[in-house]
């Protein structure tokens, strides 16, 4: 008699960054308690903190797998101290999760874990998130043409998130991801310090030819911001338009990066405009313009970074 023998069990490391966020940190890390699938290795990356949270989430965790990083190196940087270790394991695949998030849904691994595993060509799958009232978090991103920026910057862009399909990336924000496409591709690119980098990613893999693929299954309440609002406003503003132009550039679309930039100068300017004239005078400081030169400075810099990556990139 022949006896069928099961499947082995993946074993799947949870990433999640730190950064001044210790008691956030702490409810993620004490939510994952609650998931049914236990092939799991949690590894915690402290991205810098300087508050003392490092020390906390250390005292209260003491047999956590954490890795420390001097400086906060952003999300690109820091998840990508957590991938080398990863690789270096030869853990097959890894959940991206931010660190303002509960675990809501107990078996939402396991189902999402069978979706990547039932097609060799799918790399990433992302579940439904949830944010605090309630509402579903936008997840689903599309790669930043000239288009998809102007339709987001008149707020036409709709997400469907009630069937499954194959998407154009996914937030990084809750994320299960195969490793054996990160040995394909490489890492996150760390000229991105916040915002965009996880679409470049996904766009990579699938020029490798896998899919990215959204799932309708409830995962993860996420506390939206915990951590970036902690960052200044006006800085991260630039930042994730400066990031589409370089994302654009990086990937051989010079015409369209050139539009956007000049399209998202010229929103920035009628928005600081707008402001001032309908602010009262205690408040017109907020809608200052110098953010203008400081937007075409950061859209000048990333352009020359990304010619410079797209050049190594064909080498």
């Amino acid at each position: 008699m022949t006896m069928s023998v099961p499947p082995p069990t993946p074993l799947v490391a949870i990433l999640i960054l730190n950064w001044n966020n210790y008691q956030d940190t702490k409810t993620c890390l004490e939510s994952l308690e609650s998931l049914t699938y236990r092939y799991l290795k949690v590894i915690l990356v402290d991205n810098g903190s300087d508050d003392g949270s490092l020390e906390l989430l250390r005292e209260h965790f003491p047999h956590l797998t954490i890795l420390t990083s001097e400086s906060n190196l952003g999300f690109a940087g820091g998840n990508n101290i957590g991938l080398r270790y990863i690789l270096e394991e030869d853990i097959p695949y890894v959940l991206l999760l931010n660190n303002d998030t509960e675990v809501i849904k107990p078996d939402f691994l396991e189902i999402i874990l069978q979706v990547i595993e039932s097609d060799d060509e799918i790399c990433a799958v992302g579940p439904k998130v949830s944010c605090l009232d309630g509402t579903p978090d936008r997840v689903i991103l599309p790669f930043p043409t000239l288009d998809v920026t102007l339709r987001t910057s008149l707020g036409l862009f709709k997400e469907h998130l009630d069937h499954r399909q194959v998407v154009d990336s996914l937030t990084g924000c809750c994320v299960l991801v195969r490793m054996e496409a990160v040995r394909r591709v490489g890492l996150l690119d760390e000229n991105y310090f916040m915002y965009v980098e996880e679409t470049e990613w996904f766009f990579r893999m699938r020029k490798a030819g896998c899919k990215i693929v959204y799932f309708p299954e409830e995962s993860v309440l996420h506390k939206v911001g915990s951590s970036s609002r902690k960052l200044e406003s006006r800085p991260m503003y630039i930042e994730r338009r400066a990031n589409v132009v370089y994302t654009l550039v990086k990937h051989r679309m010079p015409v369209q990066a050139a539009v956007t930039a000049v399209l998202m100068t010229f929103l920035l300017c009628l928005r600081t405009l707008a402001g001032y004239l309908v602010s009262s005078s205690s408040t017109r400081e907020r809608y200052q313009f110098s953010a203008i030169p400081s937007l075409i400075a950061e859209i000048s810099r990333k352009w020359q970074l990304a010619r410079q990556a797209a050049t190594q990139t064909s080498q």
